[in-house]
């Protein structure tokens, strides 16, 4: 083999190694970050659109709303199932009651969207740590690892010093609120889940 022709094998290996590595960085960095489970997961939630059936309370209403995209990062996902959990709006998770408030499961369609009504969380003292207000996701899907994550609110004073958002890279599912009127508001949250391995 003479030198030209080592140099052109070794540019061209050196440009595919380079074109992968930027290929596999790209994919990676589409996918959404875990977070904490927390202690207020329950099991049996039922299935609905509006976790805050049954909530005497008051609060303002948030429709949230997505796509779940699988391991290619542009594919959405039909028929995932996600399940929801936050604290009211006055920082309280419901433990114990059969209405299951704010708790729910749902289904993505056959463009992987999802979407649900409740009330925007308040955040809560829990021992030292004084959380931002937050949404709990679980989502499985066939095909990719369950993810655990949670959905924070840009704005949120309490975001800088909250370890879990700084550990868990938090700041890249923190998502602007969308006022609809005085009392209702939107937000999206896509989600990018990875192959099972």
């Amino acid at each position: 083999m003479n030198r030209q022709v080592f140099i052109k094998k070794l540019l061209m290996s050196v440009l595919s190694f380079s074109f992968l590595s930027f290929s596999a960085k790209k994919r990676d960095t589409c996918y959404t970050d875990s977070d904490v489970e927390g202690p207020f997961f329950r099991s049996g939630s039922p299935s609905r659109l509006n976790l805050s059936e049954g909530f005497k309370g008051r609060g303002k209403n948030l429709t949230v709303e997505g796509i779940i995209y699988g391991k290619d990062c542009k594919t959405p996902i039909e028929n995932a199932l996600i399940e929801i959990w936050h604290a009211n709006p006055e920082g309280n998770y419901d433990l114990t009651s059969d209405k299951y408030l704010f708790r729910g499961k749902i289904y993505t369609d056959k463009m992987g969207r999802y979407s649900f009504e409740t009330l925007i969380p308040k955040g809560y003292k829990d021992g030292g740590l004084d959380r931002p207000k937050h949404i709990h996701y679980m989502i499985e899907a066939t095909g990719h690892q369950t993810l655990i994550t949670q959905l924070y609110f840009q704005g949120d004073e309490k975001l800088k010093n909250d370890p879990f958002v700084l550990q868990n890279k938090g700041y890249k599912r923190t998502k602007q609120l969308t006022p609809i009127s005085s009392n209702e508001f939107k937000i999206r949250f896509d989600i990018y889940l990875k192959s099972k391995i």
